[in-house]
């Protein structure tokens, strides 16, 4: 697992919290891919220690790689091409096959820590550019932007419930959203209250990762 230069807190349920997963997990820093160059910023100067990371993982042994950030999604074949593993940038992979489960009438619901900085070419380099979306973000709320976006150590876990559900809510209204899938790896602990609030199914990178792991 390829993660962000980060301190925020990684709660159950976050692909960086140990007792997320199962089976064994090998976790890599990339020293400087902080969230803002990542998500405000889309760096492409961070292809290169990201697919350094990569191979130094595949050498160790890893079967599966991913990496720990949605917005990824635009590194996806250049790191996929370098290994001989299956490797998973960002849980927007999902979209299609989402959109496939789903009648022609319904959308495919994307929650996200920004939606000012998710665009079409993020979704285009995963397979998604032609699917029906409709996109929440959390640039809004304070406390998420402040932890997660911003990359702050302290947090108020039931303040950051709040803010994620208030925001799921909004793909209630509409009715032609028919499922969720989770851009930001940080939400998966949220997942009880995203679906709760939506009434909606929910995806993640965690169920992404989960189908991959057992293909192996």
């Amino acid at each position: 697992m390829i993660m962000l230069d980060t301190v925020f807190p990684r709660y159950a349920g976050d692909i960086g919290n140990p007792g997320t997963f199962s089976f064994p997990v090998r976790r890599l820093v990339v020293r400087g891919a902080f969230p803002v160059r990542v998500v405000c910023e889309s760096d492409r100067e961070l292809i290169i220690p990201f697919i350094r990371a990569a191979k130094q993982l595949e050498e160790e042994g890893a079967r599966l790689i991913c990496t720990s950030c949605g917005f990824l999604s635009l590194f996806q074949s250049q790191i996929a091409r370098e290994l001989k593993v299956p490797f998973i940038s960002s849980s927007l992979l999902q979209v299609p096959l989402v959109y496939s489960l789903l009648g022609a009438e319904k959308k495919v619901g994307i929650l996200t820590a920004h939606s000012g900085h998710l665009t079409r070419e993020h979704l285009a380099a995963v397979g998604a550019g032609g699917v029906p979306v409709s996109i929440q973000g959390m640039e809004k709320e304070p406390e998420f932007s402040r932890v997660f976006v911003g990359n702050s150590p302290d947090a108020d876990f039931h303040l950051l419930e709040r803010e994620v559900a208030r925001v799921a809510s909004r793909f209630a209204g509409p009715g032609d959203v028919g499922a969720i899938v989770l851009e930001c790896t940080n939400l998966p602990p949220f997942e009880p209250r995203i679906r709760e609030a939506s009434g909606l199914p929910v995806f993640h990178l965690n169920s992404l990762i989960n189908m991959v792991y057992n293909s192996l």
